[in-house]
Order: C-alpha cells, then structure tokens, then sequence
C-alpha cells in the first residue's frame, strides 16, 4: 500500500491481525535496545520469538516465554570454547615430550627488561605498537570504503571467493602483515642489528629443517583438536560455542573453501606471531605476562576504539558514522577475540619452542576454518 494512504500509526511489540483471502494473519514488530550481534544472546530477544510462535502456531504444553535454559548450554560450550584454546598450548608442549617433536624443544633466551631499553630501544618499542595500532585502525575504515571491492566482499561481484566477509577480514590480515614486515624491517636495519639483535637466536631464521618440522607439528595439533570437535559432534551433538564465537563441526567443502582464504590469515598470523615473540618480547616492571597482556591488547586494539565509536555515536546521535557501515563494525566482534587469544597463544608456544612459526600455523588454520564454517557461502 501507498503509505501515504495509511493513516493508523502501528507500535512495536503489538501484535496485529488482519484476515486475507479467509485466512488469519499476523504481524509484529519488536524493536529491543539492543545492538545486532547482542540479540543472539538475549534473553528478551529470545521470548520475543517464543512468543511470535506461540501465537502464530500455538503450543501443546505452554511453557512460560521467559523459562530458558539455554543460557547453562551457553556456559558450557563457553568453558569448551577455553578447553580448546587451552588444548591448542597443552598439546603442543606435550608433543615436544615425544621422540618425533622433541628436537624442537627449546627454551628462547630470557626476556630482557623494558626498561633496559633505553633512548632508541624505547622508542621503538613503543613506537612501532603506535604505529601499528593506527595502521590497523585506518586500513579497515579505507577497507571499508573501497567500493571497487565492495563488490566482491558483498558477493555482488561472481568471483571464486564465495564468502565476502572473510575475504575482506583476511586482506585487512594481509596488510597489517605488511606493515608490520617494514616496521620489523626498519627496526632491525636501524637499531637491532646494531645492537646484538639476532634474527637467529630471536627465531626469525630457524633454519629450513626445523621450519618444516614445526609446521608438520602445528598440523598434528591442528587435527587433533577439530578431531575432539568432531566425535563430540557425533557422540552428543554439541560443539564449543559463545556469542559469536563458535568451534563446530563441518562438511568437507569447507576445507575447499578454507583454501582460498588461508594464504591470507597465514600471512598475518606468523608475521605477527614473529612481531611478538621475536621483536616485541620484554618483561615489564619485571614481569613478561604484562608484555604480554599489552601487545594482546595492542593487537585488538584499533578494533576495539572503531566498535566503541561506532556504537557511541549511534546511541547518541541515532546514526552510525558516516561512511562506515553498521556491517563493518559488526564483523569486528569475533576479530576482536581471535586478535586477543592469539597473542596469549603464540606467546606460550614460543616460549616452549623458540620458534614464532609453529603458533603462526596453529593461529592462522584454525582461525580460518572457524570463520569459513561460520559465514554465509554465497552459489552463483
């Protein structure tokens, strides 16, 4: 209908009936305050929709809209989430207890204090995170507003790359790796190397054999963990989920899928994996978990400044930021975590091994597999 010929004025959270054609129908509109992504876990939005179907189809036991359980479901697949992340760092260090992986046992040399660096060393260590901060931060909005691949991260465009959405995460990947590859580059050239820097000792060149040697261990983990996932899929249909983080099980055209898009996350995931651990490792007041702590931050956290601004602006101005779409910043939501968890991981793996390329592997496979398994495929 012409809406300039309606003249009631409808209320979200009213159901209203018309009968068409003999038959009863229905429509409403339930508008939570609520962002996107936190209406896949609410408990307001999830008694909305119990209450659409209880009306619209009836119910042959009526249960109470608000008496959910799901939120215990929810709390255990969580703590099987952690398991996971956890599995990826306990497997890995057991496997160097066997007499195939043992060779790559090795402790790297102490974490020396931040402190210590004085003048120049500071300076870049500080430096290089600023910078990479606001490379991130800019390079996703840019992303963001390049309309030629537009096209293709909205699958308007046929192309190979049927998920657009991690097609444009994984090149936002790409691109901090290559920025971090010239801060590291200049780091070394204009003052590690001048100073006792070692690309060797810091396992940035660990030698071909052991390179390969790592990557064949990182692909034992890898298949031992989405193993786990599998036979709890099979024996008790559950899988380790939450929010919009989620470890399931897939079919076999994933795997295809997760071709075209892994070179992408491989690229940034042991890039950065070298950044922290053989660049960036220090103690701080004495303590390397605080060093830690602050490049998992640092990794997430250009991310985290354009979500806040992006959902500060709307709920004070009711628009989102020009030029950067609601979509965007909603995609930010799991990047965010895997950022986080990432640096915790590579950093516990470096440091039973010496070498930043097998947490490279690890992060960069499963991150990848969770996000093709995940998102929308699109068939032209």
């Amino acid at each position: 209908m012409d809406p300039a010929g309606i003249a009631d004025k409808r209320e979200a959270g009213v159901v209203y009936t018309k009968n068409i054609d003999g038959a009863e129908a229905m429509r409403v509109v339930y508008t939570p305050a609520q962002t996107h992504p936190w209406g896949t876990i609410s408990t307001s939005t999830v008694s909305d929709q119990i209450t659409f179907f209880d009306q619209a189809f009836g119910a042959p036991i009526p249960i109470e809209a608000s008496s959910q359980v799901w939120q215990v479901k929810e709390t255990f697949t969580a703590l099987g989430l952690i398991g996971f992340g956890i599995f990826l760092v306990a497997f890995t260090r057991y496997l160097l207890t066997t007499r195939a992986f043992a060779s790559l046992k090795a402790a790297p040399a102490a974490a020396v204090a931040v402190s210590a660096s004085k003048g120049k060393g500071l300076a870049w260590f500080w430096g290089g995170m600023l910078v990479s901060v606001l490379i991130s931060g800019f390079s996703y909005i840019w992303l963001s507003q390049n309309v030629p691949l537009s096209g293709y991260v909205f699958n308007a465009v046929p192309s190979v790359f049927t998920q657009g959405a991690v097609l444009f995460i994984g090149i936002w990947a790409a691109i901090n790796g290559l920025a971090s590859i010239v801060i590291m580059a200049a780091s070394y050239w204009l003052f590690g190397k001048k100073n006792g820097f070692s690309l060797r000792e810091s396992g940035v060149l660990p030698g071909w054999k052991k390179f390969w040697h790592g990557i064949g261990l990182g692909v034992v983990v890898v298949a031992a963990a989405f193993g786990i996932v599998f036979v709890l899929d099979y024996f008790f249909k559950t899988d380790f989920r939450w929010w919009v983080i989620a470890i399931k099980a897939f079919g076999p055209d994933k795997l295809w899928i997760a071709l075209l898009y892994v070179p992408f996350f491989m690229f940034y995931y042991t890039v950065n994996s070298v950044a922290i651990n053989s660049f960036n490792r220090f103690t701080i007041l004495g303590k390397e978990w605080l060093n830690t702590a602050l490049l998992a931050l640092t990794n997430s956290l250009a991310l985290i400044v354009l979500v806040i601004a992006q959902y500060s602006t709307f709920f004070v101005t009711g628009n989102l930021i020009s030029g950067f779409a609601g979509i965007m910043s909603i995609w930010l939501f799991p990047v965010i975590f895997f950022l986080i968890v990432a640096a915790v991981i590579s950093r516990k793996i470096y440091r039973a091994t010496g070498n930043p390329y097998i947490a490279g592997f690890i992060n960069a496979v499963v991150v990848t597999i969770i996000a093709v398994t995940n998102t929308l495929t699109v068939n032209y």
